[in-house]
């Protein structure tokens, strides 16, 4: 009788097992699934770029500046629908031309694997343009 009695007892701890383990498992798979729909951080815009021009022989903008290694930044025209681009290397560092003109709108970011970054906007402007006489805040010399 006894090993009968242990044959059933064997019979419903197996089940029981394989039920607590199909359980476990699920709970895990769907911590993992959730976890990947948690949101992310959206990465930084890129800094203002050190932007040269435009050359009136090419009609071109040339954008230069840093953004994390390794990743791939972008700048497109607003007005034109150009886009430009390149990826850089370990130190950061990018260098390349955008055809634009005076007065265009440009959105800069960056992608580092497979999060974008926020958009940088800023307009080109002209090189050759004075500074205002008195500074920003519109003071003048006239003692008065």
């Amino acid at each position: 009788m006894a090993s009968a009695t242990s044959g059933m007892l064997h019979a419903m701890v197996m089940p029981m097992r394989q039920k607590s383990r199909r359980v476990f498992l699920g709970l895990l798979s769907f911590a993992a699934w959730t976890g990947c729909l948690s949101p992310t951080l959206p990465l930084p815009p890129p800094e203002q770029p050190e932007v040269t021009g435009p050359d009136p022989a090419t009609g071109e903008v040339r954008l230069r500046g840093s953004v994390p290694k390794k990743a791939q930044v972008f700048a497109l025209n607003l007005r034109t629908k150009d886009i430009r681009g390149e990826i850089v290397g370990t130190d950061g560092r990018y260098d390349f031309f955008l055809p634009a003109q005076v007065g265009d709108e440009v959105s800069m970011f960056y992608r580092k694997g497979t999060d974008e970054s926020q958009s940088l906007l800023f307009m080109i402007r002209d090189p050759n343009a004075q500074a205002p006489v008195g500074g920003a805040g519109g003071a003048d010399d006239s003692g008065n």
